[in-house]
């Protein structure tokens, strides 16, 4: 299969791998179509999409909070526990998301 990709985004895949941040064009490639992949899935995906679109609404919260001076400091041991909560939650959300691409997996016959 060939396929063509503009000038910009052969310059703009050229800095990713020229920065380090890739190894290769076609690492650089794959990582794009897994997000692709991962967009696509989550359109498809009613409790996805819900998750991403509850995920932006709280990053939108966060910025709008610091924007008004509304945040509040750690000391060691809250922030330790607010990376307990974080990683928690972390991993609850990973638990789903694999609950339900086990679901969505086919079956043998």
């Amino acid at each position: 299969m060939a396929v063509s990709i503009s000038e910009k985004y052969l310059a703009h895949i050229q800095r990713l791998v020229d920065s380090g941040r890739y190894p290769s064009a076609d690492d650089v490639v794959a990582r794009a179509l897994a997000l692709l992949e991962e967009r696509d899935l989550a359109d498809s995906d009613p409790a996805i999409a819900a998750e991403l679109a509850e995920i932006r609404a709280k990053v939108k919260e966060g910025i709008d909070a610091l924007e008004r001076g509304d945040y509040k400091e750690y000391t060691n041991e809250t922030l330790y526990q607010l990376f307990e909560d974080i990683k928690r939650e972390g991993r609850q959300r990973a638990e789903r998301r694999q609950s339900r691409a086990t679901r969505n997996q086919p079956r043998p016959n």
